[in-house]
């Protein structure tokens, strides 16, 4: 308790993002100190693994704290001039770089990539600000926080959770960049609403918002171009796209499908559980990450549960019981294998199923 004071304290100089952040840290960490409240009168040993984990919030905030800046220079730039737009792309990456870590958010190796490319266009930003390129420096800051704006969403839909800080929503006078913006917020809601269904989503659906994703990419790019026309047409097929794709997924929602349409969608439900298995074992392989010596071990045992998990799911819908039955076992024996390297003393070893 006297560390959640500390923390709170501190927490109360630090800038909106971080100290909103860090209030969940602190939240859960009460929460185990109230259970251990209640465990103290009847099982010392739960109590003592609830404050334990309690603590264990508490050093992971202590840490994430650290890479937060104390202080900031925040030069005064007039709005609506591309030294004030690289200022706000900047500031934008910070917020986001804290959101997902303070969150422990799962970042697929494509949204990291395109994270690393937003990063690029603001180094690109401040080179055309010293070449004297400040109308290309001002699109290519613009069109940073444009994709950024994507990625955000995106990561807040694959982990289910808020981190969208409101100052990274574009606020563009520009009716371009605004036509871009929208065309985000159609992606965005859509998945949304198809995550949100009780039944898989046939690809057949999901393909054509792939599309007017790599579109958004295209249009940003163009964008940065100041190619006025190409970004019409873009924004316009983006919206056509998402459009099919809501009418298919009206469509499958309301009629029965045929022989093909059925077999489409186990084929969906065998990916969605493996997707979803696979969003657990990442979790896992961050929560272990420099936690104990046999962490890189683990992590390795735990990938070969995934490849294994994934044979057996297409073995058991391809009607393969015995492949089914021996992949499933192999991830099995990984997984206990994992569990001895991280909580066991001496020895990992395979033991008989």
């Amino acid at each position: 308790m006297s560390t959640i004071s500390e923390l709170t304290n501190i927490s109360q100089g630090k800038d909106e993002a971080v100290r909103n952040l860090l209030q969940k840290h602190l939240l859960k960490a009460e929460e185990e100190y109230q259970s251990a409240l209640v465990e103290y009168k009847d099982d010392i040993e739960e109590c003592k693994r609830r404050t334990e984990f309690g603590l264990f919030r508490l050093d992971l905030a202590k840490q994430q704290m650290s890479v937060a800046q104390e202080k900031k220079f925040e030069p005064n730039f007039e709005e609506n001039t591309p030294e004030h737009s690289a200022l706000m792309l900047s500031g934008a990456i910070a917020r986001t770089k804290l959101a997902v870590e303070y969150s422990n958010c799962v970042v697929s190796e494509s949204i990291r990539t395109n994270l690393i490319g937003v990063v690029t266009m603001f180094n690109d930003a401040v080179d055309m600000l010293r070449t004297s390129q400040p109308e290309m420096s001002q699109r290519t800051s613009e069109g940073g926080v444009l994709m950024l704006y994507l990625l955000e969403r995106q990561i807040e839909l694959d982990n289910r959770q808020s981190i969208v800080d409101l100052k990274n929503i574009p606020k563009f006078t520009n009716k371009e960049s605004k036509k871009i913006k929208e065309a985000v917020d159609c992606i965005c809601n859509l998945k949304e609403t198809l995550l949100e269904s009780p039944r898989p989503v046939s690809q057949r659906i999901t393909k054509h918002l792939d599309a007017a994703i790599d579109n958004f990419y295209a249009a940003v790019q163009a964008y940065v171009d100041d190619e006025i026309q190409m970004i019409d047409k873009l924004t316009v097929t983006i919206r056509m796209q998402v459009d099919l794709s809501e009418r298919l997924f009206r469509s499958s929602t309301s009629k029965e499908g045929n022989a093909e349409d059925a077999a489409n969608d186990e084929h969906d439900q065998v990916a969605q559980r493996v997707n979803e298995f696979k969003t657990r074992i990442v979790k896992l392989q961050r929560l272990i990450q420099h936690r104990t010596d046999n962490d890189a071990i683990a992590t390795k045992r735990l990938e070969a549960v995934l490849r294994f998990y994934e044979q057996s799911m297409v073995a058991l819908r391809d009607c393969n019981l015995t492949e089914a039955e021996r992949t499933t076992n192999g991830a099995i024996l990984d997984l206990d294998f994992a569990r001895q390297l991280l909580f066991e003393k001496g020895n990992a070893k395979y033991r008989e199923l």
